[in-house]
């Protein structure tokens, strides 16, 4: 993927796990809130249990803003309040977890034998309530009753109120230990990826600058290399001419050489050559056997093709390069005396094509290097041809890999480029 597009795609995931992280710690802290709210709940039906006997008390003995039988609804109203929510003074109440029905049930059955004893006093003509008699007695017992079950309630939900809070302490910790780490993984990701941008520019750069002078030097070298070939072609054409058979032998080596070196010119320049490619759709039979075409490949040697063709859109030329190099390689790996096969498949969205020969392989320490510039196995190679195939495959959006017994270049190259 173009690091144009990966750094906004890194950016943007960040800020969805930021947001991400916001929204779920804003839902966990408002849950917290809200349980508050049924722990404030029970410590005001506590205090209310507290107030009904003495507002009882002032009512029976005439004052006239008392009122416990309202007090007494009210109290019933928040019991069913705290078990199936709603809204209390201006807070939102949550339905109680069934956790703690049990306590809650048991509170409000105490509850109601307390408000009972409030309305039988209150039922009276002229109720009379002193803290020595009998009614007093029985109402206090059952006030008592009903705060012993209301603490019991309210130190269950002051346990979980406790465990919220750690536990969203934690979450708090986490999410900020998350972000901060993801925050530098993902920078540190964008730091290397522009380092490794600015290394391709600069690699580009130095190519560019290469390419110049090689294509100057391939100029120069050319041009008397053609004159050369062009005079021991006449030469080896006249046999009258020349027939002592070691000038004959002579002439064919200095073909040889020249072929060599013309090979090597079209290494360097096909390395340094960093013009886009130019795709279009084209047979990949065409262009392996295009490429055949350029390798002297010996009658000794058994190759063999694919019989499946296959088409994509790519630079004709350069894929041509691509397998001109490995033929050469396979063709000088069997020693002009084995086996080379060809093949190629449709794996997903890429054709898989392959070039195995049946020489010796590449030594273990040898197949991670194998394409790096410069580095080779042959007396007589630049270290260069691996390279270029190397470089127009991932220009193609695709890879090359090699691997041993037998030894064989893999090709992935996208069906639908």
């Amino acid at each position: 993927m173009n690091i144009r597009h990966l750094i906004p795609i890194l950016v943007s995931l960040q800020i969805i796990l930021i947001i991400a992280s916001f929204l779920s710690l804003s839902y966990f802290v408002n849950e917290h809130t809200v349980f508050e709210n049924s722990v404030i709940l029970v410590s005001e039906l506590k205090q209310h249990s507290d107030v009904l006997i003495f507002d009882l008390h002032k009512y029976v003995n005439g004052v006239t803003y008392a009122d416990p039988k309202n007090l007494v609804i009210h109290m019933e109203k928040e019991f069913d309040i705290l078990r199936n929510g709603g809204i209390s003074h201006d807070l939102t109440i949550n339905p109680l977890p069934t956790k703690f029905l049990n306590a809650h049930d048991i509170a409000q059955t105490k509850l109601i034998i307390y408000t009972n004893h409030v309305e039988e006093i209150l039922k009276e003509e002229n109720p009379k309530l002193n803290f020595n008699n009998l009614a007093f007695t029985n109402l206090d017992t059952a006030k008592f009753d009903t705060n012993g079950a209301l603490d019991y309630l309210l130190s269950l939900m002051l346990e979980e109120n406790e465990i919220y809070s750690k536990n969203l302490l934690i979450l708090q910790i986490g999410l900020a230990i998350l972000n901060v780490g993801v925050h530098v993984m993902v920078l540190l990701i964008i730091l290397d990826l522009l380092r490794k941008q600015s290394e391709k520019e600069k690699r580009l750069e130095k190519l560019a600058s290469i390419g110049e002078l090689a294509s100057r030097v391939s100029h120069d070298i050319r041009n008397p290399l053609t004159t050369i070939k062009g005079v021991v072609d006449l030469l080896t054409s006249q046999k009258s001419t020349v027939t002592d058979e070691k000038d004959i032998q002579r002439l064919e080596l200095i073909k040889k050489s020249v072929t060599q070196i013309n090979h090597q010119v079209e290494d360097v320049l096909d390395y340094v050559r960093t013009n886009k490619i130019s795709l279009e759709k084209a047979s990949l039979h065409e262009i392996i056997n295009q490429a055949a075409k350029r390798v002297s490949i010996p009658d000794s040697v058994d190759i063999s093709y694919p019989e499946k063709d296959y088409s994509i859109k790519c630079d004709k030329l350069k894929m041509e390069i691509v397998f001109v190099n490995l033929l050469l390689n396979a063709v000088d790996a069997v020693h002009r005396d084995g086996k080379i096969a060809v093949r190629m498949k449709n794996v997903d969205n890429f054709i898989e094509i392959q070039v195995e020969d049946s020489g010796p392989g590449i030594n273990s320490e040898s197949l991670s290097e194998i394409f790096e510039p410069l580095f080779t196995l042959k007396q007589k190679g630049t270290g260069l041809g691996l390279a270029s195939c190397k470089n127009i495959i991932e220009q193609h959006e695709g890879s090359i890999k090699v691997s041993n017994n037998p030894t064989t270049f893999t090709i992935m190259i996208p069906s639908n480029l």
